[in-house]
Parts: structure tokens; sequence; C-alpha cells
């Protein structure tokens, strides 16, 4: 990533996509981690005692507690109302529907699929400062840059 693509505006719906695919193997780093999804709710998923198989590879389960740790940070960074959809719809067991989600904010459920929409776009932003500070490799930036090959 050059420094002066943030000054490139975004695809929208590249940048949507690809962050929904992070968000979405949240489960598949649960597993890899031996955590559980109710740790996800605490401050630091690697600092909370887990439920490790030792017969794991722990330098993936630690890769996976990382990776995480920085999903959960990015998202307590983002706007208060980004915050509630991500936690609710990423970081639930069993997330709520889109039209259970906009009831419970107050919102139509066109509302609540910008909002959603915005949030992941925020999430995206944010995500390659996190990365780097939990040293993520290799480095993923979700953003999408209009112009961008």
């Amino acid at each position: 990533m050059n420094v002066l693509d943030v000054l490139k505006p975004i695809d929208d719906k590249q940048t949507i996509i690809n962050t929904k695919n992070l968000l979405n193997k949240i489960p598949m780093f649960i597993n890899l981690s031996g955590c559980t999804m109710g740790s996800l709710r605490t401050d630091k998923v690697g600092s909370r005692s887990t439920n490790i198989d030792h017969s794991k590879n722990f330098i993936v389960a630690g890769d996976a507690m990382r990776v995480l740790d920085a999903i959960k940070e990015t998202i307590n960074h983002t706007s208060e109302i980004s915050k509630i959809i991500l936690t609710k719809m990423y970081l639930m067991a069993l997330p709520p529907s889109e039209l259970k989600l906009a009831n419970e904010l107050g919102y139509s459920t066109r509302h609540v699929r910008r909002l959603k929409n915005s949030a992941l776009i925020e999430f995206a932003e944010m995500w390659v400062f996190y990365q780097d500070k939990y040293k993520i490799s290799p480095r993923v930036n979700l953003c999408v840059y209009k112009g961008q090959e």
C-alpha cells in the first residue's frame, strides 16, 4: 500500500466484500485459537484463559489469537454505532437478522444496511493499524482504492 493511496476514493463494494471475508472467518480463528465466542466480548482474547487442545500447533493458536485480538481492538476503535453493529453481527454466537437489529436500534432495515456497510468500511480503514500492532503477517489491506491495479 502506498501512503498516498488513502487520498484515493475507496471502492466501497470490494472493500466491503474483503472486510466481510475477514470477519466471516472469525469462527475459524476461534477454532484454531481454542478460545470461545464468549471470550471475544472481553478486552483481549489472548490475555484470557483458553480451552486450547494441547495437541494443536501452538504457533497457529497464537497467530489466531493475535488475529482475534486485532479484530476486537479494531472494532473497539470504530464509532459507537459501528462498534454496536459489528459486535452484534460478527462477535455474537447467534447474530441477529438485519430486521431484528433494525428493531433493536430503532432504524429501518435499509438504514441499518447502510450503517453496516459504513461500519465495514470504517473497520477496513482502521484494520491496517491494528494488524501492524499485533504483528499479523502476511499483511492484508482490506481497502481497495479506485484506480488500484
